[in-house]
């Protein structure tokens, strides 16, 4: 019989000496999932704790097979997903949605400190997003990588756009030296232009769709819901910037149904500490992203962008 990367990862796991680290998270994993009797999955990025090349940070096609691997096996269909993370691919979280929602009949969002750009796409496709009071999302301005001449960079389409416009206004004044900017441009690969603005296009109709479709689903005028808070979320003039967070307040304002994690003084208290204990895990070892659940089944995926078994 043929085996499957469950199967493997299964096997190698039940090899491997649990580390402090790993025994402390899981710990606190089964505290919350004892809690809420739901399906506990920790999705976390070492975005805030470490220098590391961007992509391995982001949200990417190998945290599909994560998330797979890490749901197999359960009987739960309520899942309560712990989320801190910096984005990424959009293509890359239309399909950590897809199977998500195919597998989980309810989909809770927790967001303990920072779920940025395709990261808060992501909380447009949960039923229900809970928020410390202290944390944040952030306008859905997705990430773009490329690579020149031996380098990988990344940034958010958006300032991508933003600069290009600007480039475009100093070659064009002959006032202006252009060979400054025409070298800068001269460092994005052809389609860079067209590729930002076909995601900033792609994030606004999954986040309407999702929005509809879960988080306002059988609500009056969901569609009409769902399309103001695409644009509201797509719309970087309203926010001078796409890191500026979005509170908690700010999102509910705007009709999204985000509450305060604070006001469950006990769940707020179990999910910190698993949120702690994934820093303390990238603080003391190359990890720098984390996808768990309470029985310490998942991957995890190293600075080298290898993602090893739990």
């Amino acid at each position: 019989m043929m085996l499957s990367v469950q199967d493997i990862y299964s096997e190698v796991q039940s090899r491997r000496v649990e580390s402090a680290e790993d025994y402390v998270l899981k710990k606190y994993l089964k505290k919350v999932n004892k809690q809420t009797n739901r399906v506990v999955i920790l999705y976390a990025s070492a975005f805030t704790e470490k220098e590391t090349a961007g992509r391995v940070l982001q949200i990417n096609r190998q945290d599909a097979s994560c998330f797979t691997a890490v749901s197999s096996g359960m009987e739960s269909r309520e899942l309560d997903l712990i989320l801190h993370s910096p984005g990424g691919s959009v293509e890359a979280t239309e399909q950590i949605v897809a199977y998500l929602r195919r597998r989980y009949h309810h989909i809770r969002v927790i967001v303990p400190l920072c779920a940025l750009s395709t990261a808060t796409l992501l909380c447009c496709a949960a039923d229900e997003v809970l928020m410390a009071e202290h944390a944040a999302l952030g306008p859905i301005d997705p990430l773009v990588n490329w690579s020149h001449q031996g380098g990988t960079y990344s940034a958010t389409a958006h300032d991508i756009i933003k600069e290009y416009s600007i480039a475009q206004r100093n070659i064009n004044n002959k006032k202006n030296d252009p060979v400054l900017w025409v070298e800068r441009l001269n460092a994005y690969p052809p389609g860079l232009l067209a590729t930002c603005k076909s995601q900033i296009q792609m994030c606004w109709d999954l986040a309407k769709n999702w929005l509809g479709r879960y988080m306002f689903h059988g609500e009056e005028n969901a569609a009409q819901k769902a399309e103001s808070v695409a644009t509201w979320l797509s719309d970087l003039r309203g926010f001078t910037g796409s890191r500026r967070p979005i509170s908690q307040a700010q999102a509910a304002a705007k009709g999204m149904k985000v509450d305060l994690l604070d006001t469950e003084e006990s769940l707020l208290e179990n999910v910190m500490a698993v949120f702690y204990a994934g820093l303390v895990k990238f603080q003391t070892g190359d990890c720098v992203k984390i996808v768990e659940d309470q029985n310490g089944k998942g991957c995890t995926v190293g600075a080298r962008m290898f993602p090893g078994p739990m």
